[in-house]
């Protein structure tokens, strides 16, 4: 289920003291959430600090540390009652992606959402409950299974380009990049850099070697202001770097703690 509140100072103050920001892309005036505004979040969500949620989104989602999110994904709170995505952490998320609503049934007679079961507050819903009263008659409609929009799951390191289209139910693989104006409708692998409509493979970022140890160190699972390197530095270095650090004792996993709907629920 999803939890509506209303946006106080108090709740602004608990954000920002965790880190966590719901505004535009500036910070400029009236560019984040005001007081009075409401928030939508699923009961088993999880935000962790140093996150960026867009500005006009009602819904937050599972979202990693230095993740930022310019799209307002989440569930629908008109639609479902179910959280649709999950994103872990160092990931860039640009405008207009969306995820595709539940799927039409191929297999019965018409793929018209008219054949399912809506609440009234749905388009559907008002005018096949008007037409049976016309009618005086109805037939046993299909229901709609939350399971049918499973939730897109994405890794760490993510780039998703503006105005993408992602399948529910999908997994985008830590490090993968996804072009601007794909419709991805299939698992990514990590390290993919995917395109098109259909979205397809077009190579991937570095050789089969370079991301095995970059799989296996999993450098996103600490605070890279701890790395011992340049940002410029060419991946080989970083990898080796990164392996010295670790070996040595001076890299420890950076685990915030998240904050979870027991904490936005003591602000209603």
């Amino acid at each position: 289920m999803l939890h509506h509140i209303s946006v106080s100072s108090a709740l602004l103050d608990f954000l920002e003291e965790n880190r966590i920001l719901i505004l535009n892309s500036e910070l400029t005036k009236d560019s984040s959430i005001q007081i009075g505004e409401t928030i939508s979040f699923s009961k088993n969500v999880e935000l962790f600090p140093y996150t960026t949620f867009q500005y006009g989104g009602a819904t937050l989602f599972d979202m990693g540390v230095y993740s930022y999110s310019r799209s307002c994904l989440g569930g629908d709170s008109g639609r479902s009652n179910l959280q649709n995505v999950k994103i872990g952490r160092y990931c860039s998320i640009a405008d207009n992606v969306r995820i595709f609503q539940a799927d039409h049934d191929l297999q019965k007679f018409s793929t018209s959402t008219y054949l399912y079961a809506m609440p009234s507050f749905r388009r559907e819903g008002y005018i096949v409950k008007q037409r049976t009263k016309e009618r005086s008659k109805s037939i046993k409609l299909s229901r709609m299974s939350q399971n049918t929009s499973p939730p897109v799951i994405i890794g760490n390191d993510v780039w998703i380009g503006s105005h993408v289209a992602l399948r529910p139910g999908i997994e985008i693989g830590d490090g993968a990049c996804i072009a601007t104006g794909s419709v991805v409708t299939k698992n990514v692998p990590p390290y993919a850099v995917v395109g098109g409509v259909p979205a397809k493979v077009i190579k991937y970022r570095f050789d089969k070697q370079i991301v095995d140890e970059l799989l296996d160190i999993k450098w996103w699972n600490y605070d890279f202001l701890d790395f011992d390197l340049s940002a410029n530095d060419r991946i080989e270095v970083f990898i080796e770097k990164i392996k010295h650090q670790i070996e040595n004792g001076r890299l420890s996993h950076w685990l915030p703690g998240p904050i979870t709907s027991k904490h936005l629920l003591e602000f209603i």
